[in-house]
C-alpha cells in the first residue's frame, strides 16, 4: 500500500476505509465511521506504556468499542467518530489523518460500478449495517445490510486513482453482466425501500411487481440469502411483514444458513426496541418448530443472543415470550448439532435470567452435550468453553453477513489460526475473570467502609443535634434562674418598700391573708376618681357656688397627690441614677482590675467589651458568672446591699396602698 492513499478493505468480515500513515494502518469503519483510537495514539508517536494509560483515562471512560481476537490489526479500541477527530486534535495528528477523517464516497459511483462488477456470495459471517438518515436509531444493534449500501451524503474526494485502489472482491461463483437485468432491478427496489422505510412504497412496489413473470415475492435481496420478510422481521417493521404476508410471502422461507424470518427477528434488538415481538412470533409462530442448517431452533438462536454484550434484556424478552406458548414446547429440548439445547447455551453464557426462563418452562437440565456437559457443569466450571470455537462462530452468525465488493481478497482464516485465536481468547477471558473477581470483591469491600462510613456520619449528625439541644436547654435553665433571682430581688425591694411606707403612716403591715385577697389587676386611679360637676335647674345660685368651691376642693387634693407621686417618682429615679453610677464606676474598678488598666482608659473599652460579651455561644453559664460576681462581693468589691427585716415575704407583687 502507498502512504496517503486510501484502501478499501475487509478485516474479520467488517468492511473499513484504510490509509498508511508513518507506517501504521489508520482504519474507519464505513458502516458507523468509528474509529481505532489505538491506532491514532501510535500516529502520534505515543510508546505503549502511556497510549494504555491515555485510554485507560480518556477513552475508555466513554463510549467506545473494545476489539479483541481476529484479525491482528483490526484489535483495539474503537470510538465514535466525533471523539476520534477530538483524540487526533488533542495529540496533533489531524493534518496527516485529514484525508481519512475527511474523506467522503459518492454512492452513486458505486451503485454504477456495481451493476457491472463481481457479485460474490462472501463467507463472512459479520454483519454490517447500513448508515441511513432517515432509518430509525438502532444503537448499534446489527441488522442484515448490503456492502455496499453507503449512506446517501458520501460525497466523493477521491484521487485520480480511485478505480484502482478501490477493487472488487475474488468470489467463489460470479458472473459478469453489461446491463442489469429485471430481477436485478426488482432486488435493488426491494433494498431501497428498505433503506427508507416507507410502507406506502413497499404496497405500490408489490402492487405494481405481485403477479408478474420476472418478480417473485420470495426472491433472495442479498448475498446471504435473505428475503424481504427476513429483512422486514430483522429491522421490527411490522406493517411491511404484515403486508408481505398478506401477499403470500413464504413464512417457512430460509437463508443459505437455514436461518427463518422467525429466527432472524430474535438475533438482533430491533423487536426489543419496538417492543413488538408479540405481534412478530403471531405471525410467523408455524415455523417455531423449524431448525437451520446447524439443528438450531428459534430458541438457541435466542439464547445465543445474550452473548451479545448488551443485548441480555432483548433475549431474556423474546425467550420469555417463545416459552409461554406452547408452539415451543416440542423443541424446549432439542439438540443442534453439538448436542447443545437452548438450556445448555444459557448455562455456558451465564445468563442466569434466561436459564430462570428455560427451567419454569420445563426444559430437562441433565442433557449432555456432544462433549460430555450439561447444564451443571457450566455452573460450576464456566469457564471451561469445550466448544469456544462454534459459539464464536454462532455469536457471528447471529448477524446478516456480507463481503465488501471493495476488499481487495476474501477473508478466509486458517484452521491453525482459529485455534491460535480461541487459545488467546481463553487466556484472556481467564484474565478477565480473574480481574472481574478482584475488582468485585473491592467493589464489595468499598461498599461495605461506605455504609459504616455513612451509620457512624449519622449517628454523629444525631449526636451533634443532642448536644445542641442540651445545649440550648441548659441556657435556658441558665436564663430561667437568672429571672428568678432579678423577681426575688425586685420583691424583697419592694416590701422594703412597703415597710417603709407602712411605718411612716404607722400602719401595721398586710398578713398573708390580706395579700392573699388583694386584687392586683384593681385599677388604682378608681380611687381618685372625680365625677363631673353637674348642676340641676332647680338649685340656687348660692348652691351652685359651694357645690363648685367643694369640686375644686376636690380636685386640688387629687393634682397634690399626682404631684406628691410624681415628686416621689422622680426621687426613685434619682436614687436609681445614683445607684447605677455607684455601680457602674464598681464594673469599671472591676475591669481595671481585672485587665490591669486605668481607670480612666475603661470607657474606651466598654463598646469592644460588649461585642466580646454578646458574641459569647449561646451555652454560656451565667450561673458560673454570678457566682464569680458573689466572690468578688465577698471580697469588698461591691457594697453589702441594705439588711432586710424578718417579715414574712409575699407571694405576690404588691402596690402603694391608696389609703
Amino acid at each position: 500500500m502507498t502512504e496517503g492513499n486510501i484502501y478499501s478493505a475487509v478485516y474479520s468480515g467488517v468492511p473499513v476505509f484504510e490509509m498508511i500513515v508513518k507506517g501504521v494502518a489508520v482504519m474507519r469503519r464505513r458502516t458507523d465511521d468509528y474509529m481505532n483510537a489505538t491506532q491514532i495514539l501510535k500516529v502520534a508517536d505515543i510508546e505503549k506504556a502511556k497510549r494504555t494509560k491515555i485510554l485507560e483515562k480518556e477513552v475508555l471512560v466513554g463510549e467506545h468499542e473494545k476489539v479483541q481476537g481476529g484479525y491482528g490489526k483490526y484489535q483495539g479500541t474503537w470510538i465514535p467518530f466525533n471523539k476520534s477527530k477530538e483524540l487526533a486534535e488533542r495529540y496533533g495528528v489531524v493534518p496527516i489523518l485529514a484525508p481519512l477523517l475527511n474523506f467522503e464516497l459518492d454512492p452513486a459511483s458505486i451503485q454504477e460500478r456495481s451493476a457491472n462488477e463481481t457479485h460474490t456470495h462472501s463467507s463472512s459471517n459479520t454483519f454490517v449495517e447500513p448508515k441511513r438518515e432517515d432509518a430509525p436509531s438502532q444503537q448499534r444493534n446489527y441488522s442484515p445490510s448490503l456492502e455496499d449500501a453507503l449512506p446517501p451524503h458520501k460525497k466523493a474526494k477521491t484521487t485520480s486513482n480511485e478505480q484502482e485502489l478501490f477493487q472488487p472482491s475474488s468470489s467463489r461463483s460470479q458472473h459478469t453482466t453489461n446491463e442489469p437485468t429485471s430481477a436485478d432491478h426488482n432486488r435493488s427496489v426491494l433494498m431501497s425501500i428498505f433503506l427508507s422505510d416507507k410502507p406506502d412504497q413497499i404496497n405500490d412496489f408489490l402492487n405494481q411487481s405481485h403477479g408478474k413473470d420476472n418478480f417473485s415475492i420470495d426472491m433472495v435481496i442479498d448475498e446471504q440469502g435473505n428475503t424481504a420478510l427476513h429483512w422486514a422481521t430483522s429491522l421490527a417493521r411490522i406493517n411491511t411483514v404484515e403486508l408481505l404476508a398478506s401477499k403470500g410471502a413464504n413464512i417457512a422461507c430460509t437463508n443459505y444458513a437455514g436461518e427463518t424470518p422467525l429466527m432472524r427477528s430474535v438475533m438482533v434488538t430491533n423487536n426489543y426496541d419496538a417492543q413488538s415481538f408479540p405481534r412478530v412470533f403471531d405471525l410467523l409462530k408455524e415455523t417455531a418448530t423449524f431448525t437451520d442448517n446447524k439443528k438450531r431452533t428459534v430458541l438457541h438462536h435466542a439464547a445465543l443472543t445474550g452473548s451479545i454484550q448488551g443485548r441480555i434484556n432483548a433475549a431474556v424478552y423474546y425467550m420469555e415470550i417463545l416459552v409461554a406458548n406452547d408452539l415451543c414446547k416440542p423443541v424446549l429440548n432439542t439438540q443442534d448439532a453439538l448436542g447443545d439445547t437452548a438450556l445448555t447455551i444459557a448455562a455456558r453464557l451465564d445468563g442466569a435470567a434466561l436459564v430462570d426462563a428455560l427451567v419454569r418452562a420445563g426444559a430437562v437440565q441433565n442433557t449432555q452435550n456432544h462433549a460430555g456437559l450439561d447444564v451443571q457443569d457450566y455452573k460450576t466450571e464456566n469457564n471451561e468453553d469445550s466448544t469456544m470455537e462454534e459459539a464464536s462462530n454462532s455469536q457471528s452468525q447471529r448477524v446478516f453477513a456480507t463481503s465488501s465488493l471493495y476488499s481487495k481478497k476474501p477473508y478466509a482464516p486458517s484452521q491453525r489460526g482459529k485455534e491460535i485465536v480461541a487459545t488467546v481468547q481463553k487466556i484472556v477471558d481467564a484474565l478477565d475473570e480473574e480481574y472481574g473477581s478482584q475488582l468485585t470483591a473491592k467493589e464489595h469491600e468499598l461498599q461495605s467502609v461506605q455504609e459504616d462510613l455513612n451509620a457512624v456520619t449519622q449517628e454523629l449528625e444525631k449526636t451533634r443535634k443532642s448536644l445542641e439541644e442540651r445545649q440550648a436547654e441548659s441556657q435556658r435553665l441558665s436564663e430561667a434562674q437568672q429571672k428568678t433571682r432579678n423577681l426575688e430581688h425586685a420583691l424583697q425591694t419592694g416590701w422594703q418598700r412597703l415597710e417603709s411606707l407602712m411605718q411612716a403612716s404607722s400602719k401595721p403591715m398586710p398578713t398573708q391573708a390580706d395579700l392573699e385577697q388583694f386584687d392586683e389587676n384593681e385599677d388604682i386611679d378608681a380611687y381618685f376618681n372625680i365625677p363631673d360637676l353637674q348642676f340641676s335647674d332647680t338649685i340656687d345660685e348660692e348652691e351652685k357656688k359651694r357645690q363648685l368651691k367643694e369640686h375644686i376642693k376636690h380636685i386640688r387634693a387629687k393634682v397634690r397627690a399626682y404631684e406628691a407621686n410624681n415628686n416621689a417618682l422622680d426621687d426613685e429615679i434619682n436614687e436609681l441614677e445614683h445607684q447605677f453610677t455607684e455601680k457602674e464606676m464598681q464594673c469599671k474598678r472591676l475591669i481595671a482590675a481585672c485587665c490591669n488598666l486605668p481607670i480612666d482608659k475603661i470607657d474606651d473599652l466598654v463598646e469592644p467589651l460588649t461585642l466580646a460579651i454578646e458574641s459569647d455561644p449561646p451555652d454560656l453559664d451565667l450561673a458560673r458568672v454570678i457566682g464569680f460576681m458573689d466572690k468578688i462581693r465577698r471580697q469588698g468589691a461591691f457594697t453589702e446591699p441594705p439588711i432586710v427585716t424578718n417579715h414574712t415575704k409575699p407571694t405576690k407583687n404588691t402596690v402603694d396602698s391608696p389609703h
